[in-house]
């Protein structure tokens, strides 16, 4: 008995897809393993105060006091492999006085991916942040900026990081893409 060629085709792609069925590890066997996105925001006062170097910022000459809000939207992606990525966005705007009494306005905007592999051992994490303060005079002005990345040792690998529990300031394979001002000292969010 002769088969055609069509027929060979057909029936080889059939048992070459009645294997993989079979097989452990494969594409379907992942069916039903999709990842899952949580969403969630906070919104919480914050005050602070930036005082003049040579223990603060250079960029100040007096003590300035500030009040605002800081609002963060936070975006948790657990993967089929137990791997977590965690994207936190904080904004904060205020006002803030000096001990003249000149008034400013501060805005904040804060971007950290943390990744988590599956045991959860070690954080990855980049950051990017802005903050600038401004009032009508030209003294006492703030402007700093940073894109940064580093890992860190989690006290809890179980726990989901966010940017108001990690350990401050980096230390752990601190790369700095851009660091414009002083971040460490005149950025106090």
């Amino acid at each position: 008995m002769s088969f055609s060629r069509p027929f060979r085709r057909t029936a080889l792609v059939f048992v070459v897809g009645l294997l993989f069925t079979l097989l452990p590890g494969a594409p379907w066997a992942l069916a039903g393993k999709t990842s899952s996105t949580e969403h969630w925001q906070t919104s919480t006062p914050v005050s602070f105060t930036i005082n003049p170097a040579p223990n603060g910022c250079y960029q100040v000459e007096t003590p300035i006091y500030a009040t605002g809000e800081l609002r963060n939207e936070i975006e948790l992606t657990t993967y089929p492999d137990g791997s977590r990525r965690v994207i936190d966005k904080g904004h904060a705007r205020g006002t803030a006085v000096d001990d003249a009494g000149k008034r400013y306005r501060f805005n904040y905007e804060n971007t950290a991916t943390f990744t988590l592999p599956p045991s959860g051992a070690i954080v990855y994490v980049e950051m990017q942040d802005t903050f600038t303060l401004k009032g009508q005079a030209r003294e006492n002005q703030v402007s700093v900026r940073f894109h940064w990345l580093w890992t860190f040792v989690p006290s809890d690998p179980g726990a989901n990081p966010t940017v108001a529990t990690i350990p401050w300031p980096p230390a752990d394979n601190w790369v700095q893409f851009e660091s414009i001002g002083e971040p460490l000292s005149c950025d106090p969010i």
